[in-house]
């Protein structure tokens, strides 16, 4: 195995109201850029992207 195999590099996402952190793999789509848990109580907040 390489070591590019090895190490994935991520995105980390974060809510603003719930401080929910989210990691998506570099190079995969995102199912949403709404928080699931502020979704199910019908508050729509944008995620962040830390950088």
């Amino acid at each position: 195995m390489k070591k590019k195999d090895k190490y994935k590099e991520y995105y980390d996402y974060i809510c603003p109201k719930c401080s929910t952190k989210i990691f998506i793999e570099k190079g995969k789509k995102m199912p949403s850029m709404f928080c699931r848990k502020c979704l199910q109580s019908n508050q729509l907040t944008v995620l962040r992207l830390i950088r």
